[in-house]
């Protein structure tokens, strides 16, 4: 078949054989994909007005007074555990500690915390802790909010009162909250900013940011690029940054979470109708009320408490919501979307804070002086740890994971795209746990070349089925496409431009129950 009679065929598809590149036929081929075979992702689940099962700093869910004792709290603030050790700690602003408690594995409701930390050796002590963080060694990051800075406590777990810290990052206007993933660094100021430090393993003693979110002044404002009063923030396996912006009632989204440039602008906006409105709404399936916390967890789930409407939303698949305003999935603190009650119980909350999510999900009750934990309905399979793909020096592309817990997992699928959009599989990594359970952290590494060969043998590979498919006009569109494709590998290029390719991370339980974990970006040249 001559080139030119192809070219003609695809002339509405705007593809000429000399520009053919690589990520045109990962494109055109990922759709033929989609069309032979089915993928539909499962999350875990929740109800409208779901009940708590644990809870922190009260000794049963009807009660919320406040205290300074060791089983009681005075506006709890910021959670963080340690994935390894299950222990959980908790920022009490007022009486200017941080809580630690035994794993929560064991843990009793009512029980006291087994220490709390008020000063760090060398340093003094914590003024209006907030926001905390346990990064995968075993560090604890603490924002010192009346003291304008971050300090990092390592060994956490096992430090006693008066730790010492091994980095300090100060002059901050109010740091309210940290973020950490993929050796990257996120503050949220109060003040307005949000900053990034690349390269965690490299920061020194008051290091500077690489680059900054806000006005370059910390001022206020209601724009794409601007905030009024910022508050936690949450980076998604898809390397989208989301913040709440209280005082506008709303949470922002930003791509490129790891490379922006200072002074970017939000994709897109949670909460209200644009970028320039930030009024407070009335109580709905889409209105967020002076949003304080936001996490996420590992098949994308976005979660965004309210500090006004006294609820939490829950948004499926976030990463792929492209309306502004959309609305939330569900809703836990109250019975419905439309309601606003304060109260004390297991189904209502008052006032909540900061979230974090692991194999449950925890929020800082704070009007009721408490921490609550909710388990999903359905158990998540596997619980990622970390996730990252990166371009090696070979040019090939490597991707790494860890799983901290994994339930009756069969195996992992890897797929790819060019438009974030459109995947096929090009990778199957069976699970490493016996029998696939394990409530040990399980390493895995994935290495793979992309090349031309490896295209025109997807594209044989689509030319196998074709005695499935029964359509004919189908078989005619797919063999054009194919050997047009396979043709086109055939040839040099010369081009050297930059193209990003998405890689997906799927997990398939043993009854072939398919859980999203994840997307990851990597730039290549052509």
């Amino acid at each position: 078949m001559k080139i030119d009679y192809l070219k003609s065929l695809f002339k509405t598809l705007q593809i000429k054989h000399k520009q053919m590149k690589t990520k045109i036929l990962i494109k055109y081929l990922s759709i033929l994909y989609l069309a032979v075979f089915h993928y539909t992702p499962t999350h875990g689940q929740w109800i409208n007005g779901q009940a708590a099962d644990m809870v922190f700093g009260q000794s049963d869910f009807s009660t919320g007074s406040s205290g300074a004792t060791l089983n009681k709290f005075d506006a709890p603030f910021g959670i963080a555990i340690d994935p390894n050790t299950k222990k959980v700690f908790v920022t009490d602003y007022y009486v200017n500690r941080i809580s630690r408690f035994n794993s929560y594995t064991s843990y009793v409701n009512g029980a006291a915390a087994e220490m709390v930390i008020t000063a760090i050796n060398g340093i003094g002590s914590i003024n209006g802790p907030t926001g905390i963080f346990m990064d995968h060694s075993g560090n604890l990051w603490i924002a010192d909010t009346n003291k304008n800075r971050v300090v990092r406590i390592p060994n956490a777990s096992n430090i006693h009162n008066g730790p010492n810290a091994d980095l300090i990052l100060s002059n901050f206007n109010s740091p309210v909250n940290i973020f950490i993933r993929d050796n990257t660094l996120w503050i949220s100021l109060q003040g307005n900013k949000i900053l990034r430090f690349n390269h965690v393993d490299q920061l020194q003693n008051n290091s500077v940011p690489d680059a900054y979110l806000g006005n370059s002044n910390g001022s206020s404002g209601t724009s794409e690029s601007t905030f009024n009063f910022t508050n936690q923030l949450y980076v998604d396996y898809a390397d989208n940054l989301w913040i709440c912006d209280s005082k506008n009632n709303r949470v922002l989204k930003f791509p490129n979470a790891k490379t922006f440039v200072s002074g970017a602008a939000a994709s897109l906006v949670l909460g209200q109708a644009n970028f320039t409105t930030g009024l407070l709404q009335s109580t709905s399936q889409s209105s967020l009320g002076a949003p304080m916390g936001i996490y996420g967890d590992g098949i994308g789930n976005l979660y965004i408490s309210q500090y006004n409407n006294n609820r939490i939303f829950v948004y499926k698949n976030a990463a792929s919501i492209t309306n502004n305003n959309a609305p939330a999935d569900f809703v836990i603190g109250q019975p419905d979307f439309t309601s606003n009650i304060v109260g004390t119980s297991s189904v209502l909350i008052k006032k909540p804070m900061f979230l974090y999510i692991d194999s449950f999900f925890w929020v800082a009750d704070q009007g009721n002086s408490r921490v609550l934990r909710y388990s999903p309905l359905t158990v998540l399979p596997v619980a990622l740890k970390t996730y990252e793909a990166k371009l090696a020096i070979n040019g090939n592309i490597e991707l790494n994971w860890q799983t901290s817990n994994e339930t009756n997992n069969s195996h992992f699928n890897i797929q790819i795209s060019n438009d974030g959009k459109n995947f096929n599989t090009v990778a199957t990594i069976s699970s490493k746990a016996i029998n696939g359970n394990s409530s040990e952290p399980i390493n895995y590494n994935f290495n793979m070349a992309l090349n031309h060969t490896a295209l025109a043998g997807f594209s044989l590979l689509i030319l196998f089925f074709l005695p499935a498919i029964k359509n004919r006009m189908m078989k005619v569109a797919i063999t054009v496409l194919c050997i047009t494709a396979i043709a086109a590998c055939t040839k040099d290029s010369s081009t050297t431009n930059e193209q990003t390719l998405y890689l997906k991370l799927l997990q398939v339980d043993k009854d072939g129950t398919t859980t999203e974990l994840g997307i990851k970006t990597v730039k290549i040249k052509q």
